[in-house]
């Protein structure tokens, strides 16, 4: 496959954010002074997309470069590659916009960040792209969202929540797994600070932090996690999960916090497997290192 037209997903950089944002704000002037590693941080991300755009502008690559915050209004299925550049909160970010347009990550720091879902840096970039037909590449299983019976148009990669507006409040609902009622003390009427549902990707993350466990990559079942219940435990759907709302102001938050959808009372969704995303590199690999290093712990 011939990669002709590239899409460039950067980042804004923790010292671009507050210095735009906060120009006049002394308290945030100072803490910028007070902590040169966001400068130095920023300097080196900066240094990673020139070259990322140097290296396709050599390679006669044609191409095109957006912060992430605009993805929402471009289309990124109609290139032959993005490349993602920052780490893996900008992959995420890319991941719910992307259909089969496969995504190379590049880690804009390596030194700061993990950049799990990145195959590619500032000094492996080149090689990474004059080579990228035989790189080899990771399918991750997503999921998709149909809210009130309209499907949301953003993919889940790592995980989403369902929970109350506040986050003190008190989320009530009901649950149907695989098309069976889910009880907990022999009744559906359930309550919890909000469910938390992962992908095998996202096992690693926030579901694992909360004691889930870490699913094979490949796997294709759905873990969830009623938080703050005390025996609650981590459950698995194989195919869907349905969730009808009883709580007056909640929301969805998907892979965090950047996107999120209201689900207030009455409301219903539906969460099922999507579109894989293709991304470059063997994770595989990436994971094991990850297994060895919290065996090693325990």
């Amino acid at each position: 496959m011939a990669y002709n037209n590239v899409l460039v997903v950067y980042k804004k950089s923790m010292f671009e954010l507050y210095t735009d944002q906060t120009k006049a704000d002394k308290v945030t002037k100072a803490y910028i002074e007070a902590q040169p590693t966001l400068k130095t941080s920023h300097d080196i991300q900066q240094k990673t997309i020139e070259t990322v755009l140097a290296v396709l502008t050599k390679q006669g690559i044609v191409h095109k470069q957006i912060c992430r915050t605009d993805l929402g209004k471009e289309s990124p299925s109609l290139y032959d590659l993005v490349i993602s550049v920052g780490g893996d909160g900008t992959l995420l970010e890319v991941s719910h916009y992307v259909t089969s347009t496969p995504v190379l990550g590049v880690n804009s720091n390596p030194q700061s960040s993990i950049g799990f879902f990145t195959a590619a840096t500032a000094e492996t970039i080149e090689d990474s792209i004059t080579h990228l037909e035989d790189l080899p590449k990771t399918k991750l299983t997503r999921l998709q969202i149909t809210k009130n019976d309209e499907r949301l148009p953003e993919f889940v990669l790592n995980d989403l929540l369902l929970c109350h507006a506040n986050p003190a409040g008190m989320n009530r609902y009901t649950l149907t797994v695989d098309g069976k009622s889910f009880l907990r003390d022999g009744t559906d009427a359930l309550r919890s600070s909000g469910l938390l549902i992962s992908t095998a990707a996202g096992s690693t993350g926030w579901i694992y932090e909360c004691g889930g466990e870490v699913m094979p990559l490949g796997s294709k079942r759905i873990q969830f996690h009623e938080r703050d219940q005390r025996n609650a435990g981590f459950h698995y759907a194989s195919e869907k999960i349905e969730m009808y709302s009883k709580t007056r102001e909640g929301g969805i938050y998907i892979d965090g916090e950047h996107l999120s959808y209201n689900f207030t009372l009455g409301d219903k969704v539906v969460i099922e497997r999507g579109e894989a995303l293709n991304v470059v590199g063997d994770l595989e690999v990436k994971r094991d290192i990850f297994l060895s290093k919290i065996r090693g712990v325990s």
